[in-house]
């Protein structure tokens, strides 16, 4: 049986503290998830996140970068 993948990013529109609030946000609704979930976090991010998500069932992937400061420039 196949397993579902649900991955997601959120381009380069974040701060650090957007960042907190969404990463807790999505472990917060783990607890009943079969899937595997999958955050794409922008570059500048991705230490704080996997920071968060340590010790968690969330995994940790990458977007690729763009040149602009903010916008949805990335995939």
């Amino acid at each position: 049986m196949r397993q579902v993948i649900v991955a997601g990013n959120w381009k380069m529109n974040a701060s650090k503290e957007t960042v907190n609030t969404l990463i807790m946000g999505i472990l917060s609704g783990m607890a009943e998830v079969d899937s595997h979930v999958i955050v794409c976090a922008p570059s500048p991010y991705m230490s704080q996140v996997e920071a968060l998500i340590t010790h968690s069932q969330l995994n940790l992937g990458a977007q690729d970068l763009n040149v602009n400061a903010s916008g949805a420039f990335t995939g």
